[in-house]
């Protein structure tokens, strides 16, 4: 009977152990994209999928809201860098969320009509798809 609650004890422990860490894990890579720099960033999103415009290459990767990882922190990038107000490095964190949304959607507002390139954002739907990335990457070339 001791050996069992020991034994119990101890699997409950190590799940607990496993879930902290798992946790802490997946916090650390959450913030550690504001030490990335914009060509790793870039890179990274790229590495998913992308399409070649014969001028710049465009992430085949969709994100919206509730999305994470590595292309929603390279728009997160690019929304700082076309200076979206109200959003900042701060919000690099590779999790696609209700400021993100907010300053997607302040992007594809801003630029229904083309921008000097020709670029378009797209409809405004708060979604970063081929014409959002377009008009963002293409705006920087």
């Amino acid at each position: 009977m001791t050996a069992y609650r020991t034994l119990r004890r101890s699997a409950v422990l190590g799940a607990v152990a496993f879930t902290v860490a798992l946790g802490t894990v997946t916090a650390a890579q959450a913030s550690s994209y504001d030490q990335w720099t914009p060509d790793q960033l870039a890179q990274a999103c790229l590495s998913h999928g992308h399409e070649d415009s014969g001028v710049y290459e465009i992430p085949t990767t969709q994100v919206q809201e509730g999305s994470s990882g590595d292309c929603v922190a390279y728009a997160q990038y690019l929304l700082v860098k076309h200076g979206v107000p109200n959003y900042g490095q701060t919000d690099i964190d590779g999790q696609f969320g209700p400021r993100t949304n907010t300053a997607v959607r302040y992007q594809q507002q801003v630029y229904t009509q083309p921008n000097p390139y020709g670029f378009v954002c797209g409809g405004v739907d708060g979604q970063v798809g081929p014409e959002t990335w377009t008009c963002l990457i293409g705006w920087n070339i």
